[in-house]
């Protein structure tokens, strides 16, 4: 609301957590010790997030009711091609940050 009057609905931009762990040290732990990082890093990458998720649309709701703020609605097929030109653009970052990591992690994780 300070910076701008309107909200774009629906959200494309969420909370990105990603936990990695060296596959070299990953070896090296016990079956005990990886469990204890799997659970932790899903609960982070999933709840975590989601939680984040849902605060941020309530403080967006909350910026409408009582800031005057307004929300732009798009059609479901502008949300489509909204929402892909934010992932390409957020992938095209990374993979200026990192050409091949970028690449790889794109193939993996980008679909």
């Amino acid at each position: 609301h300070e910076v701008s009057k309107y909200r774009l609905e629906p959200g494309f931009y969420h909370p990105i957590i990603i936990v990695g762990v060296n596959l070299k040290k990953w070896k090296t732990m016990t079956s005990a010790q990886q469990g204890v990082l799997t659970t932790a890093g899903l609960y982070l990458e999933n709840e975590l997030s989601a939680d984040l998720g849902r605060k941020d649309r309530a403080i967006g709701k909350e910026l409408i009711t009582t800031k005057g703020m307004k929300a732009n609605v798009l059609s479901a097929a502008d949300s489509k091609k909204f929402l892909d030109l934010a992932y390409t653009a957020q992938w095209d970052v990374v993979e200026k940050r990192d050409p091949v990591i970028g690449k790889k992690l794109r193939a993996l994780i980008g679909k």
